[in-house]
């Protein structure tokens, strides 16, 4: 019995360090998002990402985000990604981010650009399977700088999006 145990635990231990974010590591991902900004307006968004581990728990990733705004306004965000990965449980991460970069925006036929920025600091993921992680995010601070107007917003619970990753 003490041998079955012995062996259960060691089986145990390897398949919870094989889930480790380490320097090397690589990932595809994408992501569905709805906001709503007031009982008016409701903004969908789909994304991809691609990255890896750069070093033990920090990914670095480049994601771009489509959002259809109001059902006639547009936005792409084409930026890299940074993530920190904390272990809170067996397959269970805290991975707070930050994104910073281009955004380009269609609003009743005028096109323009500018800059965007989210940070995440709730997000978490749960890593069922050693290749597989569904994350969530029901908080963010986002900022856009457009054609010289500021728009800064804080999102509890208006800005929902839910994840998938690919480790390999």
């Amino acid at each position: 019995m003490k041998k079955f145990l012995l062996v259960l635990a060691v089986v145990f231990g390897l398949s919870t360090t094989a889930m480790a974010q380490q320097k090397g590591d690589k990932f595809i991902g994408g992501a569905i998002s709805a906001t709503t900004v007031n009982a008016a307006t409701f903004n969908l968004g789909v994304a991809i990402e691609g990255g890896g581990f750069v070093a033990d728990r920090w990914a670095l990733s480049g994601t771009a985000s489509y959002a259809l705004l109001n059902r006639d306004d547009h936005m792409l965000v084409v930026a890299p990604q940074v993530a920190y990965y904390v272990r809170l449980a067996d397959k269970f991460y805290y991975t707070p981010s930050l994104i910073v970069g281009g955004v380009f925006t269609s609003t009743d036929g005028y096109n323009t650009g500018g800059l965007a920025s989210k940070i995440a600091p709730f997000a978490v993921e749960f890593r069922p399977t050693k290749h597989f992680g569904l994350g969530v995010n029901m908080f963010s601070f986002t900022y856009y700088f457009i054609e010289g107007q500021s728009v800064f917003s804080l999102n509890l619970l208006s800005d929902v999006s839910v994840s998938f990753r690919y480790y390999f």
